[in-house]
């Protein structure tokens, strides 16, 4: 996931995107599709537009809210995933979750210096303090497999001698549980 600033997004301006609104997204009024031009939303919603991500060559927007045109309207990301087609719905999620996250934690837990998107991956890092930052994983499944009176448990390479876990999975941003 790369930040593009909006003095550099001109080479951009040919590729599809997906533009939010907080927990919303905007879409054409007639179509069921996430996707707008980036190039026509930058002409609608260019002093709107605080940041803006690229995620397998689709554009992520983040924007405050304007007054809409007629062409577009706006859906909470919930409302319009219920009808969404499934190939959209791991770039929608994906969005919103690091758009949301992008738009929380901007500044060091360490320090209170602003924290810096790191190119290439989902870090963020201060600059100041040097500690780094990751969005949270949400645990997804946590598991008890008995027989009798045992049960399974899971040793990591990183535990201490005598340490076990239950079995647990978890989601990442833009994951789903299937």
């Amino acid at each position: 996931m790369d930040r593009i600033f909006i003095n550099d997004s001109q080479p951009y301006t040919q590729h599809k995107a997906i533009f939010f609104n907080q927990s919303n997204i905007i879409v054409y009024a007639n179509k069921n599709s996430p996707y707008i031009s980036f190039q026509e939303g930058f002409e609608i919603f260019k002093s709107k537009i605080k940041d803006i991500f690229i995620n397998n060559h689709v554009l992520l927007v983040g924007i405050d809210l304007p007054l809409m045109p007629n062409n577009l309207c706006i859906h909470t990301v919930k409302s319009f995933l219920a009808h969404a087609e499934k190939k959209d719905i791991d770039t929608i999620l994906r969005g919103i979750q690091w758009l949301t996250w992008h738009r929380k934690y901007r500044y060091c837990a360490q320090c209170g210096d602003e924290i810096q998107h790191t190119p290439d991956s989902f870090q963020k890092t201060c600059n100041a303090c040097d500690a780094a930052f990751f969005p949270s994983l949400s645990p997804a499944i946590l598991v008890l497999i008995k027989k009798g009176s045992d049960i399974l448990l899971a040793r990591g390479p990183t535990f201490k001698p005598g340490m076990y876990s239950a079995l647990a999975g978890f989601i990442d941003i833009g994951e789903t549980a299937e």
